[in-house]
């Protein structure tokens, strides 16, 4: 142990790569705004082009070279950049501030392709792999045909190819079991450093601080509601009412209670799992656990809440039946009995109306009229309709997709969960119940499930941030039981996330 200590501390060659990617990304992101701001060139046009071919650049580099330093840029990214772009949000025109904001897009999409050449010929495509193909095929299909403007096709195609995308960067990582311990590990820790800042945030900023920073320019020109609530001067969302009480909501850097919300109950539902995952730092685990589900508490957000108490239940269910029943027994009541899951408060009765209208829409245009034609993101950045629009992401795609959308969703989810539940079986009967790798399933089905519940009435549930560290922890599992559980001689040796 003293010789562990006293050991100097090494920068690791993926260490190395990653903090070269953030330099590299920094200059293109620091240069161009810069600019900007001495010389009032507001029309970014090349400079922002630049920046995010360096964007392109990393990520094609690092895909190429080390998939674990792409990974975790990429889970760096997506948290921060919200807080990074706010203060060139005020003198920076729409088309720059957009185009930081598709950073993260532009990184992950470049990243699948560079994974896709270094490592297609290492894997068998799957079932579940030819459902994600329609999915995003029809989401081509119906962008190509659709009568709404480009910008519009291009923000609801996003939002269908970054499900995708995650899931295919998971898949094609090629990740083995220290891997995805690894991934777990730097998920927890991200989320840990995203909490403690939210504390800052939460206590410490004023709505003058806020405003300095420039986080009311960033949420208007990416088309987030900032109707300021009175006596506290914040955007509408920040704060909720509880009673007869309004609470302002944690925000983070990410600077949206209910997509930090969801982001935080993965590393929970991690924790929750693998109490144990900290091997060498066991005494921190209080610490963590406790600062990430305060944190998770005070976004106030009902979507993190249930994908939490939904994978609690999964776990208790699989472990032992009889408690399982009673967990689920428990979490009915506090769903039903809480304030902050009133059923009755006017944000579940505006998720309720609009998913009503949806399916209105449906029944009247079963084959979908098109991407960019209804939904919340068609209303912010197209011409259509507030009354077109919807809260819940199954909705708006069947709005824009149609019958075709709905099912290629449902069937994903379907093939999702069923191939967890057919890992957990695997696992169970050669390690039994507790083992790694069934707890790894579990956690897989509880975020599946998760999502997919919280998308019936919320479009941001798969967005990258909500969904994306999800989406890819579930790639990297099932290409893991591709290529472990379905070899002839499969090698001796405990599946188990221990190295």
């Amino acid at each position: 142990m003293i010789q562990r200590l006293q050991r100097p501390w090494r920068i690791t060659r993926q260490l190395a790569e990653v903090l070269v990617g953030l330099y590299i990304l920094f200059l293109g992101f620091i240069v161009p705004s810069t600019i900007a701001l001495n010389f009032n060139f507001e029309k970014l046009g090349l400079l922002i082009g630049l920046y995010l071919l360096c964007v392109a650049g990393v990520a094609f580099y690092l895909g190429i070279k080390n998939s674990k330093s792409a990974i975790l840029l990429v889970l760096l990214i997506m948290p921060w950049q919200p807080l990074l772009t706010m203060p060139f949000s005020n003198f920076l025109d729409t088309s720059g501030v957009q185009g930081l904001i598709a950073t993260k897009e532009v990184y992950i999409g470049i990243l699948l392709a560079a994974l896709y050449i270094r490592n297609r010929k290492k894997i068998k495509w799957n079932n579940i792999d030819m459902v994600v193909g329609l999915f995003l095929f029809l989401y081509c299909i119906f962008a190509m045909i659709s009568p709404a403007g480009v910008f519009g096709i291009a923000v609801s195609f996003r939002q269908g190819f970054m499900i995708a995308a995650f899931y295919f960067v998971g898949r094609l990582s090629l990740f083995d079991l220290k891997d995805i311990r690894w991934l777990l590990i730097i998920s927890v820790n991200i989320a840990l450093a995203i909490a403690v800042f939210g504390f800052i945030e939460r206590f410490g900023f004023t709505a003058s601080t806020w405003q300095k920073i420039g986080a009311l320019d960033y949420l208007d020109i990416k088309k987030t509601s900032v109707d300021l609530m009175l006596k506290i001067d914040l955007p509408l969302n920040w704060s909720t009412r509880i009673g007869n009480v309004i609470y302002r909501r944690m925000v983070s850097s990410i600077a949206d209670p209910t997509s930090l919300s969801r982001y935080l109950s993965f590393p929970v539902l991690i924790l929750v799992f693998f109490p144990r995952l900290f091997r060498r730092s066991m005494r921190l685990f209080p610490f963590r656990f406790t600062v990430i589900s305060i944190a998770l508490l005070l976004t106030l957000g009902r979507g993190g809440l249930l994908i939490v108490l939904g994978g609690i239940a999964i776990r208790a269910f699989y472990k032992q039946y009889l408690a399982g029943f009673l967990v689920i027994i428990t979490i009915a009541i506090l769903i039903f009995t809480l304030p902050v899951f009133d059923l009755q408060a006017a944000s579940v009765a505006r998720h309720i109306e609009k998913a009503q209208n949806g399916i209105n829409q449906l029944i009247s245009y079963p084959i979908g009229k098109g991407l960019g034609t209804g939904g919340g993101l068609a209303v912010y950045y197209g011409d259509i309709d507030e009354k077109e629009t919807t809260e819940s992401y199954l909705v708006a795609l069947s709005y824009q997709i149609g019958i075709l959308g709905v099912l290629s969703y449902l069937l994903f989810v379907i093939a999702v969960s069923g191939r967890m539940l057919k890992i957990y079986s695997t696992a169970s009967k050669e390690e039994g119940k507790n083992s790694d790798v069934a707890k790894m399933a579990l956690l897989g089905l509880s975020v599946i499930v998760g999502i997919f519940s919280t998308s019936l009435l919320s479009n941001s549930a798969v967005s990258p941030i909500s969904a994306g560290s999800s989406l890819l922890y579930v790639g990297t599992l099932i290409g893991l039981y591709d290529r472990w559980f379905n070899k002839p001689n499969k090698p001796d040796g405990q599946v188990s996330l221990a190295p």
